[in-house]
């Protein structure tokens, strides 16, 4: 089952407190020594900009009410002494493109408001920043330098926890932009992981990327059900100050399989299985089928197991079972949450198994937007940008990846 993405990790993007290790056989990384100097304190920043890694001080009698929530007054810290040394904290770590993100207080996921060039931190967050607060330390001497061009990095480093139920480290992937004669955070890569060197090394072969160190390979999300898996990988390009995504592929877990070339769409991947079933060209953006009693039919049982009966989300309410299909893979515009909880999950794998009672929704902001619950699927009430697909077409496509 995938994770729950809570309000609270979504505003933290896979910070390094979440995940570390043990310091037992620190890893060395490829980076020389000029390089760790020249990157090390945006680094180093980088973690500080996340509230739960600064040494805050709050005095939990002072709060103060935004938007119908409790925050409480951040007294002191490192760049959290006002709203002024905040600023100046994210313009030595971020670059004036990202600083615009960072500064978003008004989103409803916001960590941290400002009043009165006065900083405070949401008060249901209090606790977990008391739990996490210095049990993490960056480790510089880890740095990889992924790729490079003239003016922009991509590098990882690793984080170590003194918290003895981590066992290994968490890793973080940052691009990093020439701005002003310093390297700045540009982009996080925290969706994506990179592919172990068998994969790099068929993904190159496939699109015949050679030797050239400018390119980036990244593994995506992916179905993983038993024998029809596939995960998808991105390849970009490293120009200038930025990454450019270059092709999209799909690696089958089936070696019987070949490589499927993905198509690119204003840099968002389609979905081949969307294509396949929905091909017409149209403001759709989600497939969804309601599951069906297959047991007099001829699929095999890999198909009904792997596909029907087993769902990547499960509410625990509701006997309606659900396969979706969104337009774009990894994309996180088609969400899912529980009736009764604050957690949502996203569907964004090329395929999704549903179970139960849930509201999906476009987080799009192109039109159509929508919201509905998996429920009004069995009255055919159906919001405009989804829809519904015959069971049987969709267990045709699975059938083909066996």
């Amino acid at each position: 089952m995938k994770k729950i993405l809570t309000t609270i990790l979504i505003a933290l993007t896979s910070i390094v407190l979440l995940t570390g290790c043990s310091k037992a056989d620190n890893y060395i990384g490829n980076a020389d020594d000029e390089t760790k100097t020249l990157i090390g304190e945006t680094i180093l920043n980088y973690k500080q900009s996340h509230p739960f890694e600064s040494a805050m001080v709050l005095d939990e009698n002072k709060t103060k009410v935004f938007d119908g929530e409790t925050y409480i007054k951040i007294v002191s810290g490192y760049g959290y002494e006002s709203f002024d040394s905040y600023k100046n904290l994210l313009n030595n770590t971020y670059t004036k493109n990202k600083i615009k993100d960072q500064l978003n207080f008004d989103s409803k996921d916001s960590l941290i408001k400002e009043s009165d060039n006065l900083l405070y931190l949401n008060s249901n967050d209090a606790e977990l920043f008391k739990e996490i607060f210095g049990k993490t330390k960056v480790d510089l001497n880890s740095i990889d330098v992924i790729t490079k061009s003239e003016n922009a990095l991509v590098i990882s480093y690793k984080t170590y926890s003194s918290d003895l139920f981590f066992k290994e480290p968490f890793t973080d992937y940052l691009v990093l932009v020439n701005e002003g004669g310093k390297f700045l955070v540009e982009d996080v890569i925290d969706k994506y992981s990179i592919p172990d060197n068998e994969e790099i090394l068929k993904i190159s072969e496939h699109f015949n990327l050679g030797s050239e160190n400018s390119n980036l390979i990244l593994r995506g999300s992916g179905s993983s059900f038993n024998n029809a898996s596939k995960t998808f990988f991105k390849v970009y390009e490293l120009k200038d100050n930025s990454l450019e995504i270059k092709y999209a592929c799909a690696l089958p877990q089936n070696p019987n399989l070949p490589i499927e070339n993905l198509e690119i769409e204003d840099g968002q991947i389609l979905n081949s299985y969307f294509k396949k079933l929905y091909p017409n060209n149209d403001n759709t953006k989600m497939l969804i089928t309601v599951a069906e009693n297959t047991e007099n039919t001829n699929y095999s049982p890999k198909t009904e197991e792997q596909y029907v009966i087993y769902s990547s989300f499960n509410s625990g309410n509701g006997s309606g079972e659900y396969i979706v299909i969104p337009k774009y893979v990894d994309s996180g515009f088609i969400q899912l949450k529980n009736y009764k909880e604050n957690g949502f999950f996203q569907l964004d794998d090329f395929i999704n198994g549903v179970s139960g009672d849930y509201t999906i929704f476009s987080n799009d902001s192109k039109e159509p937007a929508f919201e509905f619950k998996t429920e009004d699927l069995k009255n055919n009430i159906i919001p405009d940008g989804v829809k519904l697909v015959n069971y049987y077409d969709v267990l045709n496509i699975l059938e083909e990846a066996l």
